[in-house]
């Protein structure tokens, strides 16, 4: 039997040593930091045959958590189907997957996934964007993004269209393209100056801004601009200016004159 006084320190004790003790630090930071980032061995066959595997049937988080395990070497390629959680099959064959291919828009999970991401957006945009939504091949919770080889395949029915047109139907679709551009910078250019488009505060009306300006006073007499011109008022006025003919006789009398005046000095 213990005594009385080995039992109360035996009770008290540990909720002192409790008090006095000091919380401890988590972590700390790494001795010796990198200088550079992880690099591929180059030479390396298995790096070039984890580097061409796919990366699709995703979403943007599942696909960015998969492209750092391929940059950082951490990526392990299947060395056999895996069994796909939305059906029995052993039909899972890319990495991290977790569901097959088919059960991306049949599963009952995915159908949830993708109608709400439906409701999301416009009336008119669902029904086109119905066939193309799946959910995410790994996680299940949102939709994947879109498959590349679906953007190829517009792209090569875009191309195999234009094939299949006549020479002269190509170079009338280019002559159209061309001046729906012309119009397009033409429209712009207008929107950006007001006055021409009539939206400026002189148009309103119809009315011709110089001639309410002129008849306010606004714009001062011609003959008084030209008495407060310097170069007439030494000329003698705008009466005495000469032009064309009359101010080469001129020109040639004074020469004449300068002349003279040089020869008749110093005989004198």
């Amino acid at each position: 039997l213990y005594s009385a006084e080995h039992t109360v320190d035996d009770a008290i004790m540990p909720q002192a040593n409790g008090q006095n003790q000091k919380k401890k630090k988590k972590g700390h930071a790494p001795k010796h930091q990198n200088k550079f980032g992880f690099q591929h061995n180059p030479k390396s066959k298995k790096t070039d045959k984890i580097l061409s595997f796919p990366n699709e049937h995703v979403c943007r988080r599942c696909h960015d958590k998969i492209e750092w395990r391929k940059q950082y070497r951490k990526y392990k390629p299947r060395t056999q189907p895996g069994k796909c959680n939305g059906c029995p099959k052993r039909n899972v064959k890319a990495a991290y997957h977790t569901i097959c291919v088919s059960c991306t828009k049949n599963s009952d999970k995915a159908k949830v996934v993708i109608e709400e991401h439906l409701a999301t957006l416009p009336e008119e945009e669902r029904e086109e964007m119905r066939p193309k939504c799946r959910a995410c091949a790994m996680c299940v919770k949102e939709i994947a993004l879109p498959d590349e080889e679906e953007e190829d395949e517009d792209d090569s029915e875009i191309i195999a269209s234009l094939s299949r047109m006549k020479l002269r139907e190509k170079k009338a679709l280019e002559r159209q393209l061309i001046k729906e551009e012309k119009a397009n910078s033409k429209s712009s250019s207008h929107s950006d100056d007001p006055a021409e488009d009539g939206e400026g505060p002189l148009q309103e009306g119809g009315e011709n801004p110089l001639g309410r300006i002129e008849e306010d006073g606004l714009v001062g007499n011609s003959n008084d601009a030209d008495e407060e011109d310097p170069f007439l008022q030494a000329v003698g006025g705008a009466d005495q200016l000469l032009t064309g003919e009359a101010y080469q006789r001129k020109l040639l009398l004074q020469q004449e004159q300068e002349l003279g005046t040089t020869v008749i000095g110093p005989t004198s």
